[in-house]
């Protein structure tokens, strides 16, 4: 295990130094909340769910990206 105060300094290191400013957080958020109502996001979710569905949402957080790139049912 590691100690907590350790972690703490050594994350608050890291994200100065790779967290952008806040006003790109909200920026990036308005833009993913307009993109989610695109037909093709819309699309490829109910995709994505129905392979969930298909496989078990458990199995495809496992391989998320394999299964989501090649879009693989196969296991």
């Amino acid at each position: 295990m590691f100690d907590r105060q350790a972690l703490t300094g050594a994350k608050a290191q890291i994200n100065r130094a790779t967290l952008p400013p806040e006003r790109d957080f909200i920026s990036s958020y308005h833009e993913f909340s307009s993109s989610i109502t695109w037909t093709s996001v819309k699309d490829r979710l109910r995709q994505i769910g129905m392979f969930a569905g298909h496989i078990g949402v458990g199995e495809m957080e496992k391989n998320l990206g394999y299964d989501l790139g090649a879009g693989s049912t196969k296991k």
